[in-house]
C-alpha cells in the first residue's frame, strides 16, 4: 500500500517505521511527516495492529470505546470502537458516555461561518454520528434525555435525542444543561429563568442577571 499527500509517496516498509517510531526519536522534519502519516494511514486501520503505543496515550470513555491521542498534537483525537476498529474522522473534543451518546467536536469541511467552524454533535454506542453536520451550532451533553442547544446565532433551546427542539415557542439567548429537573435559561442576556421539561417556568417573574 502507498500513501500519497501533498506529493509524498511511502513504501508500505517506510510507513511502518514511522508508525513504529517513537516521536522523540525523529527530527522535527521526521514528525512533521510522522504525523501525516499517522493521520493518512491510522484512519484506515486497526489500531491494534501496531499496538496502543501509536498513541501519545489512551483513554476509556466509557461503553467500551477509548480515544486516542495524536503524540505530535494531542488536540487531535481519535475514537477507538470496542472492536478496536477506528472512526473516521479527526476530533477536536471528546467526553464521556452518558445516556448512551458521547459528546464530541471535529472540524468543519467548509469553513466560511464562523459559526460553524467547529462542528458538535453526539456518537451513539455504535459509533455513528447522531445529528446531521450542521444542524445545530452547539450541542451539549444529555441529561434526563435532554441537551441544550445553539439552534442559530443567538438562539438557544433544549432538543431530545432525535433533534427535536423541545420548546420552539421560545427563543433563548441562552440555555444550560438539565439539573435536578431544570435547565436555566436566558433572555436577552439580562434575565434568567428555569425551565421543565413540560416547558414550564419556575419563576413567574424573571430574575435579573447580576
Amino acid at each position: 500500500m502507498n500513501l500519497n499527500e501533498s506529493q509524498m509517496t511511502l513504501s508500505e516498509e517506510e510507513i511502518q517505521w514511522y508508525l513504529t517510531s517513537a516521536p522523540n526519536q525523529l527530527n522535527r522534519q521526521q514528525q512533521v511527516k510522522r504525523e501525516l502519516v499517522f493521520y493518512l494511514y491510522h484512519m484506515k486501520k486497526d489500531y491494534s495492529i501496531w499496538g496502543l503505543d501509536a498513541f501519545g496515550k489512551v483513554e476509556d470513555i466509557g461503553e467500551g470505546f477509548k480515544v486516542g491521542f495524536n503524540p505530535i498534537t494531542p488536540y487531535y483525537k481519535y475514537i477507538i470502537k470496542p472492536n478496536g476498529t477506528m472512526i473516521d474522522r479527526v476530533f477536536h473534543y471528546v467526553g464521556t458516555f452518558s445516556e448512551g451518546t458521547c459528546l464530541v467536536s471535529y472540524p468543519h469541511s467548509i469553513r466560511k461561518d464562523p459559526y460553524r467552524e467547529v462542528c458538535h454533535n453526539h456518537i451513539d454506542t455504535n459509533g455513528n454520528l447522531c445529528f446531521g453536520h450542521n444542524q445545530f451550532i452547539y450541542i451539549g451533553g444529555f441529561v434526563e434525555g435532554i441537551a441544550n442547544a445553539c439552534i442559530e446565532p443567538g438562539k438557544w433551546n433544549y432538543i431530545d435525542k432525535n433533534g427535536t427542539v423541545l420548546f420552539p415557542q421560545y427563543n433563548f439567548s441562552h440555555s444550560f444543561g438539565f439539573e435536578n429537573g431544570w435547565g436555566e435559561v436566558t433572555k436577552d442576556y439580562k434575565v434568567r429563568n428555569y425551565i421543565n421539561k413540560e416547558g414550564v417556568f419556575k419563576f413567574s417573574e424573571w430574575i435579573a442577571q447580576k
